[in-house]
């Protein structure tokens, strides 16, 4: 694409090429008689249109701004510092013709976005997965107690083509949280997530291939995750095995085959969509992984859209699991207590005062912990509001940080340009004398006026 000289196109933060900078100010007068300017805002060249031959546009660079300044002047072929306005043509850089005409014709396209949650319970290796492929340090923990305790965003990195971001979730057995915080901040990241139109490209579940058999912690966790999934989505879910490499082959393959065959496991999942994995630990079966999700239609999860639908965080699939569960924990404490009771009479009946305090002491513990589980389901709607608006602060934050911090880059890279551009200007300039002595000799007619500009405009130069 080819911009006529007449339009006094100029290198502004549009380029990035110091070469075209460079080829553009020598070739273009830096200078054109003005009269009466008409001061308008500052514009890319992509904002300029094309004039006709007898047309131009009168841009001066002053200070940190490329200002515009309207005036139309009527040329016929006359040369003004020694350069013909009538025959030159510059040419636009190809890398820049995307930003200045909104073409096509780029190196490259920009890499798709995507976006893969990572759940599963406590140690299991997803904060070790997420940085071993995003190079982010997420803080791991070397034994059963949680490190992860909030819904947290490693940094994007690229991978195939795509800018590819991991989400770090706590497990619903966190040594910190409880469960209905963990379900009420998974919630949120989702709900808000989906209110912004950004849907999970795909869901990665850990399980450790080391563990024998799938107890109540694990699978406890693997039915909440299903309620937050569903059936729907299962296709864009990897259940992934982890820690191959502190395990026989021969008895890791044992039991990725039962969990896959057997209803208790994972074979409900895997006969709707859901893929079983094996993770070695490398960056290479990592990516792999990740790899497997490309090309796959992102889908809402189910307690998306049943949030989305106005549903109260308890009536929610994962709400209605999470209360069961929370029940069947009261049910199971009130069965000790009664136990306990029945000891403590025995032990009043045998006059042990030592052993009754301490059944007594046991069965008060128990009381709390039933009381606090009450009360967790029934504020389980109220945490989940206050998590959702937490995250919505901290995602305002976040913006207005990150605002101002382009903000002040934009400035620092505008000022360096301006001064690089400044350099240009000022050496592409000639004397006052010599300008004046051609300007007044191509533009005669101009009279006082006229002569008074050509004084001045070495000045919108050098002004800084």
């Amino acid at each position: 694409m080819e911009h006529s000289a007449y339009t006094l196109s100029y290198v502004t933060s549009t380029y990035d090429s110091t070469l075209w900078s460079q080829k553009l100010t020598s070739t273009i007068a830096p200078t054109i008689l003005r009269r009466d300017l008409e001061e308008v805002q500052c514009v890319k060249t992509s904002q300029v249109a094309p004039r006709s031959p007898c047309c131009l546009e009168r841009f001066v660079f002053s200070g940190s701004f490329l200002q515009v300044y309207k005036r139309t002047i009527r040329l016929a072929g006359v040369r003004h510092a020694g350069i013909n306005f009538n025959a030159s043509t510059v040419t636009t850089p190809p890398s820049s013709r995307k930003n200045m005409c909104g073409s096509d014709d780029m190196q490259g396209k920009e890499p798709e976005e995507i976006t893969i949650a990572v759940m599963g319970p406590t140690g299991t290796g997803k904060s070790s997965f997420i940085n071993l492929l995003s190079g982010a340090s997420l803080k791991v923990g070397g034994n059963l107690e949680s490190c992860t305790t909030s819904v947290q965003a490693a940094e994007p990195f690229e991978l195939d083509g795509h800018r590819v971001t991991l989400i770090d979730t706590p497990g619903f057995d966190d040594s910190t949280l409880r469960d209905t915080d963990v379900l009420a901040m998974i919630a949120a990241h989702l709900s808000h997530t989906y209110k912004h139109g950004k849907l999970l490209a795909g869901v990665i579940y850990m399980h450790r291939i080391l563990d024998n058999r799938m107890g109540g912690i694990s699978s406890r966790n693997f039915k909440m995750f299903r309620n937050l999934c569903g059936d729907a989505s299962l296709k864009n879910v990897a259940i992934v095995t982890n820690m191959w490499g502190m395990i026989e082959v021969h008895l890791g393959e044992a039991r990725e085959s039962e969990l896959a065959s057997k209803d208790i496991f994972f074979k409900s999942a895997v006969d709707n969509g859901a893929r079983l994995l094996r993770h070695d630990g490398t960056v290479e079966s990592a990516r792999a992984i990740v790899r497997s999700f490309f090309g796959h239609e992102p889908q809402a999860l189910q307690i998306q859209r049943e949030l989305e639908a106005g549903m109260d965080i308890s009536q929610t699939s994962a709400g209605k699991e999470l209360n069961r569960d929370l029940m069947d924990r009261i049910a199971q404490h009130r069965k000790e207590m009664q136990a306990l009771m029945e000891e403590m009479n025995e032990a009043s009946r045998r006059r042990d005062e030592e052993t009754r305090k301490e059944l007594a002491e046991d069965r008060a513990k128990l009381q709390e912990e039933v009381k606090r589980i009450q009360d967790d389901a029934r504020n389980m709607a109220a945490g989940y509001a206050e998590a959702l608006a937490k995250l919505e602060q901290r995602m305002k934050d976040t913006e207005s940080a990150a605002k101002v911090s382009k903000e002040v880059n934009d400035a620092k890279e505008l000022q360096v340009r301006n001064d690089d551009h400044f350099k240009h200007f000022k050496s592409a300039v000639p004397d006052n004398a010599v300008l004046e002595a051609k300007l007044g000799g191509a533009f005669p007619i101009f009279g006082f006026w006229g002569k008074l500009a050509v004084m001045l405009s070495p000045f919108s130069l050098s002004w800084k």
